[in-house]
């Protein structure tokens, strides 16, 4: 497009540019990012971790050996029924979540220790799915979506205090058996 409209082209680093906004948006505030500085790129396509020096010098310390953390947080929140992208929504409901309800492994990986792998989280999370029968669940909220969009909080969180109150119910049933 640029050679046919005799234009020039200007490459842009697509990472390279998110550590770029977070010192523009920094100086905008007036503050100032102190160098040497750890930038993690988190996005739906990239997972990146990069020291960071003076003059914009960078040092490529870890990337994902597969799937984007971004990427990952969209498909785990279709696969449990909240939609896509629905990255945004587990965000939004991870405050009223119990950190130590699922435990999950951590990707054991030869090599560079600060890499990233997230599609063995996606699997885990599936068969864990799979084990605790939570078709009902996820097909409440696949319901409420074609109802409704763009659910509000609210209405998201009852329809996770009912799987709770169901999981506590299956829970308590099994203990007295």
């Amino acid at each position: 497009m640029c050679f046919a409209h005799k234009l020039p082209l200007i490459g842009v680093n697509h990472v390279e540019g998110h550590i770029h906004a977070v010192v523009m948006e920094a100086a905008g505030r007036g503050e100032q990012v102190e160098y040497p500085a750890l930038a993690l790129v988190v996005s739906g396509g990239h997972t990146h971790l990069f020291e960071v020096r003076e003059g914009f010098h960078y040092r490529l310390l870890g990337k994902t050996r597969d799937d984007a953390a971004g990427e990952a947080f969209d498909k785990v929140a279709k696969l449990l029924g909240y939609g896509y992208p629905g990255g945004p929504i587990v965000d939004m409901l991870a405050p009223y979540g119990d950190p130590e309800a699922i435990r999950f492994t951590l990707a054991r990986m030869k090599g560079n220790v600060l890499d990233f792998s997230f599609s063995g989280l996606k699997t885990a999370v599936l068969r864990w799915t799979e084990q605790h029968v939570m078709l009902a669940e996820i097909e409440a909220r696949r319901a409420l979506l074609r109802v409704k969009p763009q659910p509000a909080m609210e209405e998201w969180l009852a329809l996770n205090a009912e799987a709770n109150s169901r999981s506590v119910g299956l829970i308590s049933e099994n203990r007295d058996r």
